[in-house]
């Protein structure tokens, strides 16, 4: 899938992945997540600013199906502020760096006048960090254990 920022300036962006979720309190959740496997932390606060923006341009779509934001990475970044990555305030800071994209030709100082808070709260309250290693990737179930399941829950009517 591709968004268009508001202002045009930039065409379109996507995120890397995309999908449903099964099973318990998540089963049948849309999510969308960009996945960064960098072996050092690199540039990756600069990519996760810009992502945030981009979750708040696709949750102000009115037609907006997703329920979960994830960030997925094989590096911690930007450590020192580590547990407010997910918060609001950062989402905040990812709209004010990204203004241009969202809200056009805006001073900085109105900026905020512009910010939909209630939104950015919607997406805070969305948004997961995963962290991986190289031996978690070989951690996933086989086609003929999907299958099982998958037959499973057909014939419970899970599904």
């Amino acid at each position: 899938m591709t968004f268009h920022w508001p202002t045009g300036k930039q065409t379109q962006f996507s995120l890397d992945l995309g999908g449903l979720l099964c099973g318990g309190d998540f089963d049948n959740d849309i999510f969308m997540a960009e996945c960064k496997k960098y072996s050092t932390p690199a540039d990756q606060g600069t990519h996760y600013l810009s992502y945030l923006a981009k979750c708040y341009v696709i949750a102000s779509n009115p037609q907006c199906m997703v329920d979960h934001f994830m960030w997925i990475t094989w590096c911690p970044f930007n450590v020192q502020d580590w547990n407010k990555l997910l918060s609001k305030e950062w989402v905040e800071k990812a709209l004010h760096k990204h203004s241009g994209d969202i809200f056009g030709d805006v001073p900085p100082e109105d900026v905020e006048s512009h910010i939909d808070n209630e939104l950015v709260g919607w997406v805070a309250d969305r948004l997961w960090m995963i962290v991986l290693s190289d031996k978690q990737e070989q951690l996933v179930i086989t086609r003929e254990h999907r299958a099982l399941i998958q037959k499973h829950d057909v014939l419970e009517g899970v599904r």
